[in-house]
């Protein structure tokens, strides 16, 4: 069993935790997002349950974390506390730099040395891999935590991942561990769930070099993807706080169960709850979205009308339109540029060949589970598919091995690759068992399904045949 110890924020105390439910004990990673685990503890006096208040300290797992919320529930029996606390690393809030650096190009090492040089909170710093220069309007005053959303945002494939107040970046090629273990939907996994957006597929892309129209597009394309975020935000607000005064409730009523039935029961309750008022929420994302994309689109190519004298290169990922059809993107441009080869290299970069994909596993084996392992999916039995899979995600339950943890996996090339191959078979299958008569149809089942949002959900049994599968 792992234990826990609390210490204040003042590190004048320390004490064991020995009232807490080890039921509600999870550990809770997703990659670039959130690092943190979270538990409830019952009253018992002791100076462990004292200790627990915003800011704190709590060390398990050989990792230091900060509690970032704190909701205590009177009854009439006894109180609780519901605990929530941030990765040491993730927390970074109180280094702050007051200084600023000029319009430059920087490394995320000479980001992170602007931010956490001098701290005085024992934060240090390591890059693994090789970045290229990014070029920056200016490093501003601010914290250890805006530094870390500031090298995502400058090199997006990254990946942060600290250990206690080290914080590591770590270039894509560099992160990931391959194992030898494997994922047996039906024997380790309850379920996959596959979910699938095409919708940010693009294969197809124009660099263009001299032109006399980048100046007002880029500022229109700029102003468009502000106001775009910003409705995007707005958007999100109410339902966040929905759903986060939806979870805080289920967690508490949780606490106060007993049974695994109960427990299930409320569990299914609280989810089908939530369904709707999520996918709602997704569905007013993806319409702001496409809203954006057609306005930018429209304007280019009323700016492209005007008939200019420039050098272009028009870049094909021929794997990717063999998958999902041509998906052309915007335009990108090198201003006054005439060399074919770097208007080529400007284009490929812009190419997203894959679609964002998610796959969910429900995890019941004994091996550990780490941020960027890469194991291997065997669902052969159920829709036809292996491949090798990466893990993104994770909630696990370190001291209830009763509990299945949930796993969020990567997509990368291959894998889409893989899946697609699955999904071909999956409907040829389907159209085979129909050709005896009309009514076998209905029994046909394939892991496919077109959602309202546009994405599509696929994995399991139990998703009816509804036409041909648009991949392929």
């Amino acid at each position: 069993m792992e234990k826990i110890i609390v210490g204040d924020v003042n590190n004048q105390y320390k004490a064991l935790l020995t009232c807490f439910d080890n039921s509600t004990f999870s550990v809770a990673w997703e990659k670039n997002n959130s690092y943190e685990i979270s538990f409830t503890a019952s009253d018992d006096g002791s100076l462990g349950y004292s200790l627990l208040k915003g800011w704190a300290y709590v060390w398990t797992l050989g990792q230091q974390w900060t509690i970032t919320a704190s909701d205590v529930t009177v009854g009439p029996q006894q109180i609780t506390n519901q605990i929530t606390a941030t990765h040491i690393g993730l927390s970074c809030t109180n280094v702050r730099t007051s200084a600023t650096k000029t319009k430059g190009s920087y490394t995320p090492l000479e980001v992170l040395s602007h931010y956490f040089d001098g701290n005085k909170f024992g934060y240090t710093y390591e890059v693994i891999g090789k970045f290229s220069a990014a070029s920056v309007d200016s490093l501003e005053k601010g914290s250890g935590k805006d530094c870390l959303d500031k090298i995502i945002e400058l090199w997006p494939t990254a990946v942060i991942f600290p250990d206690n107040k080290k914080i590591r970046v770590y270039a894509d090629d560099k992160w990931g561990t391959q194992t030898n273990f494997v994922y047996r939907l039906g024997r380790d996994t309850d379920q996959v769930e596959l979910n699938v957006d095409p919708t940010d597929v693009v294969n197809v892309v124009t660099a263009n070099g001299k032109t006399l129209y980048d100046s007002e597009y880029s500022k229109f394309k700029k102003t468009t993807n502000e106001q775009r975020d910003k409705d995007i935000k707005s958007t999100k607000k109410p339902y966040t706080a929905q759903l986060s005064a939806m979870s805080k409730t289920y967690r508490q009523q949780r606490a106060k169960l007993k049974t695994d039935d109960d427990k299930d029961a409320l569990k299914k309750s609280y989810e089908a709850k939530r369904k709707p008022i999520s996918d709602e929420l997704n569905k007013k994302t993806v319409t702001i979205r496409k809203t954006a994309s057609t306005a930018i689109a429209n304007k280019l190519a009323a700016l492209k009308s005007d008939p200019a004298n420039f050098t272009s290169y028009v870049y094909r990922d021929e794997d990717s339109i063999k998958l999902w059809g041509e998906r052309p993107g915007a335009d990108v441009s090198i201003k006054n540029e005439t060399d074919t080869t770097k208007l080529r290299d400007k284009a490929v970069s812009a190419v997203s060949p894959d679609p964002s994909v998610e796959l969910t596993v429900d995890y019941h084996g004994e091996n550990a589970i780490n941020p960027g392992d890469i194991w291997f999916l065997d669902a052969s039995q159920q829709i036809g598919l292996q491949t090798s899979v990466m893990v993104a995600g994770f909630t696990f339950y370190p001291n209830d091995r009763s509990q299945a943890t949930q796993v969020t996996l990567n997509n990368r090339k291959k894998t889409m690759m893989d899946v697609n191959l699955s999904l071909a078979k999956a409907t040829t299958k389907a159209l085979g068992l129909a050709s005896d008569s009309f009514s076998d149809l209905a029994n046909a089942k394939v892991p496919y399904s077109d959602n309202d949002d546009g994405s599509t959900t696929v994995g399991g049994l139990g998703y009816e045949y509804r036409g041909e599968s648009n991949y392929g």
